[in-house]
């Protein structure tokens, strides 16, 4: 035996199942039967399976088709060489995933170290294979079965990285990346060849590494697996994470890495924060409202009381929550919103209910309580919120305006009385005042007479003081003519 041959990768692929083979290639069929003989010494026909074809190609093909555990091949084949026959069984990089030894025709140097060179795990001379073969058979085989189970959890693993939503990463005792899935690669923009050999370091900010590696680190050291929120900065974003963080132990036990899970709740914490702030909006509402407000279940247990009834009916919240609704009213106004409430359907779950009550002073306060009872999908009563509202200022001022309108009606009365006094007034007025006008019309009559009597007289008394005057006038001259005449 010459030593290993080049390094090789596990496959990928294997038989998931049934039984492992041995396949022997070679163009020489008694050079094949000797093979033959010396593995089956050491590989027992119940646990393999021992096939033999005579050309390259045959072997190609079922090394293709059924990845047997190992191949024993001839140096030299009817159709290929050694040499060529691995070349084709390797995948694209030149690793041969399954495991096979080279029988020489003659050992030389050059030879076995063109077939370790191409992938062989061993070479052996004819001569040798009645001595060792066999027991390298059937440790190559046990290597190849192992190898098929190594890739099938590869692939099993694989898809699991592949498949799963959440983050998935491992990392090695240096906190490295060594694998990861597809949803991590996305949340930091990498591709799976970037980030493996990374640390937190190389992908997050400095604040989030050290919260980052001082808790993978205390996995590490403790052994036990833990689960922890946390949040990321992701450029200008931050993220909210569930990292789940696993210990990977060695056969000895010993930790040797990290199973890194997270799944990204930022859109639930940002649910969660705007609910909150609605709850904690709707609570300073309720808490400044003046309204009276509660609800209860369909038993009418209260399971809500605002600030503002709290404060009305001067009783402690937790002395509210949980007794019956209707013991928050007055007894004689209980069955009324028993009637009122049980009203209430799908089709109208709203209405409206007046009452006067007393406060815990004593003061008669009216109150309208706007009641809506809540339905599920079926129809079903599943509680009910009232909202009250105090209509004691209202309520005195209906009275103030019925009292008033009172007072309006019987000054309406006696106006009216007053007015028909007073158009009976008129009217006896209007029928005095026409016979005053007769009588007036009469005395302007006569005395129109009189005055026309009094110009007739006054001229008359003019005319004759006229001709008194003109006969005194003609007597003086006479006396005067009378006078001179007898001188």
């Amino acid at each position: 035996m010459c030593g290993e041959g080049r390094g090789r990768r596990a496959g990928e692929t294997g038989m998931s199942s049934g039984r492992v083979s041995v396949l022997i290639v070679h163009s020489d069929e008694g050079a094949r039967a000797q093979c033959k003989e010396a593995v089956a010494v050491e590989v027992p026909a119940e646990d393999y399976d021992i096939l033999e074809v005579a050309t390259g190609e045959e072997g190609v093909a079922l090394c293709r088709e059924h990845q047997p555990g190992c191949v024993i091949v001839g140096e030299k084949l009817a159709d290929m060489t050694a040499t060529a026959f691995l070349d084709q069984i390797a995948d694209d990089s030149g690793y041969v995933h399954t495991p096979v030894v080279v029988v020489l025709a003659k050992r030389t140097q050059r030879a076995a170290e063109r077939a370790l060179d191409a992938g062989a795990i061993d070479v052996f001379s004819i001569e040798e294979v009645p001595a060792i073969l066999g027991r390298v058979a059937r440790y190559a085989a046990d290597l190849g079965a192992t190898e098929q189970r190594l890739a099938e959890q590869r692939v099993l693993f694989r898809s699991l990285l592949t498949g799963v939503s959440g983050f998935l990463a491992l990392k090695n005792g240096d906190l490295r990346y060594e694998a990861v899935n597809p949803a991590f690669c996305q949340f930091v923009a990498k591709a799976p060849e970037e980030i493996t050999g990374l640390s937190d370091a190389d992908l997050f900010t400095r604040r989030d590494v050290e919260a980052l590696e001082a808790l993978d680190r205390e996995v590490l050291e403790s052994g036990s697996p833990r689960t922890d929120v946390q949040e990321l900065r992701m450029g200008d974003c931050a993220r909210w994470l569930e990292i789940s963080r696993s210990p990977i132990t060695d056969v000895n036990g010993e930790t040797t890495g990290l199973l890194w899970t997270a799944r990204d709740f930022t859109d639930l914490k940002e649910m969660e924060e705007a609910v909150r702030a609605d709850r904690e909006h709707y609570r300073q509402l309720g808490e400044d409202q003046q309204e009276l407000a509660c609800r209860f279940d369909p038993a009418l247990m209260l399971t809500f009381v605002s600030d503002s009834l709290c404060r009305f009916l001067e009783k402690e919240r937790e002395e509210l929550i949980g007794t019956p609704f209707l013991s928050v009213l007055p007894e004689e106004e209980q069955e009324a919103m028993q009637q009122h409430l049980a009203g209430l359907s799908a089709e109208t779950p709203v209405a409206e209910h007046e009452m006067g009550t007393l406060s815990a002073s004593g003061t008669l306060v009216w109150q309208r309580w706007t009641t809506r009872a809540l339905f599920d999908n079926e129809g079903s009563a599943i509680g009910y919120q009232a909202v009250g509202i105090d209509i004691t200022e209202a309520k005195r001022a209906e009275d103030v305006l019925a009292k008033h309108q009172e007072t309006l009606a019987a000054l309406e009365t006696e106006l009216g009385a007053v007015k028909q006094a007073f158009e009976t007034k008129q009217a006896e007025l209007a029928d005095q005042a026409g016979a005053a006008d007769e009588r007036m019309a009469e005395a302007a009559r006569l005395l129109e007479e009189k005055d026309g009597e009094l110009e007739r007289r006054t001229a008359e008394r003019d005319r004759l003081q006229a001709e008194m005057e003109t006969a005194q006038r003609e007597a003086r001259e006479e006396i005067e003519t009378q006078k001179r005449d007898l001188e």
